[in-house]
């Protein structure tokens, strides 16, 4: 499966950027991690022989009846986050109709770093609690980001009033500080989580740092 990945990326890539001379796809490695989407991690190699680029990146595949629609508002809603200075990854492509997959699919850039539940399960005390007042802090900093210049009018009065207010999620880990003994968290269950929580909490962040650097998957 993933040769003719490979194989229909580099054909893609020779059609879609032809100004990227010597173009070639490599290290391409499947990095799948649930039912709705497939996603591969992949290099891209171009330019003269004395002058390389290489850039770091996924491929999504979109199935499904609402695939076509699920593509378009994921590629432009992260695109418009990326435009605010948002962390989340730049989309590069979109590929609807014309995917060489016969399915939708975004190209965008590689992220490095580790996914969250596992290093949230092995840390401990304060380090786990750092990780979830990042983990709320994304999602405060998301909902903090003026949306109206992205929406048509109507979209934008039907709204006013109607966008809950983040910060309980700060208070909430506030307050479980607080009355919990010290020790391990445990892992936060799905319905703890606001909406797209739990992809973030599987998603990768910095290894150094432990900073949640990009979220992958929210909207």
């Amino acid at each position: 499966m993933s040769d003719n990945v490979q194989r229909s990326l580099q054909a893609y890539y020779a059609q879609a950027c032809p100004a990227k001379r010597g173009l070639q796809v490599k290290d391409l490695s499947s990095i799948t991690a649930g039912w709705e989407s497939e996603m591969y991690a992949f290099d891209v190699e171009y330019g003269p022989a004395e002058d390389r680029r290489r850039e770091a990146l996924v491929l999504r595949l979109y199935p499904g009846d609402q695939a076509h629609a699920k593509a378009a508002h994921e590629f432009h809603s992260m695109r418009q986050l990326h435009q605010v200075g948002y962390p989340v990854p730049y989309v590069q492509l979109l590929e609807r109709t014309n995917s060489p997959f016969g399915k939708p699919c975004v190209i965008m850039e590689r992220i490095a770093g580790q996914v969250m539940g596992p290093l949230f399960s092995s840390a401990r005390g304060e380090q786990q609690r750092e990780i979830l007042r990042r983990f709320c802090a994304l999602f405060v900093q998301l909902h903090r980001l003026d949306w109206r210049p992205f929406v048509n009018d109507g979209a934008r009065d039907a709204a006013q009033g109607h966008i809950p207010d983040p910060r309980h999620l700060v208070a909430v880990v506030g307050a479980q500080d607080r009355r919990r003994p010290a020790g391990a968290l445990p892992r936060p269950a799905d319905e703890q989580l606001p909406r797209g929580g739990r992809e973030l909490f599987d998603a990768p962040v910095d290894g150094d740092s432990h900073e949640v650097p990009h979220l992958h998957s929210l909207l």
